[in-house]
């Protein structure tokens, strides 16, 4: 698991930097960012996407639920594909793709995070981030108001909280490597 960690945890912390660049962008310039925000969107399912599939096939030695990342990583690259290919569905498609999305991921990464009490400590980050993503799943699927500003800063808040975890967990696995490292 040292071994792991110590090779992985820039990963988690890639991720958080990225959410938060987007959550940043769509925070700051809401109004006319619909089509830039589309395909920004869909970049970050790419990048996301990428970096669950590269994690799921480095966490495939070390632990039975790797699947659950590459599974996460497929859906997202899935969702970006149809982003770009029908950049034109932004309203209520949108919405619903977005929050079946959040829903999905959410709910994997609240099990992953369950799943990880007994191995490892700060597994409530995980779980936190699980909860967020539901609820911001909940609210993109009840509020079809994709197209507003309210919808792109609500997707904007939750790309930069979301990210924040994921920093957070990023500098927690790399102390915990380094802690395993030093017991070994």
């Amino acid at each position: 698991m040292a071994e792991f960690l110590e090779k992985t945890w820039w990963i988690a912390l890639l991720r958080g930097l990225i959410a938060i660049l987007f959550g940043i962008f769509a925070l700051v310039n809401p109004e006319g960012a619909g089509s830039l925000l589309v395909l920004v969107f869909g970049i970050f399912l790419v990048v996301d996407g990428l970096v669950n599939l590269i994690g799921s096939i480095l966490y495939y030695r070390v632990a039975v639920d790797w699947w659950v990342y590459l599974v996460i990583g497929m859906l997202e690259i899935g969702v970006a594909l149809i982003t770009f290919m029908r950049p034109e569905i932004t309203g209520t498609i949108l919405a619903i793709l977005v929050g079946l999305w959040a829903l999905f991921k959410g709910l994997i990464e609240l099990m992953a995070g369950i799943a990880l009490r007994d191995e490892v400590e700060g597994e409530w980050i995980l779980i936190l981030t699980g909860v967020l993503t539901l609820v911001f799943g909940v609210f993109a699927l009840l509020l079809p108001f994709t197209e507003s500003v309210a919808a792109i800063w609500m997707l904007g808040l939750y790309a930069f909280l979301n990210g924040t975890l994921w920093v957070v967990i990023g500098f927690e696995a790399r102390s915990l490597s380094k802690e395993l490292v030093e017991v070994e």
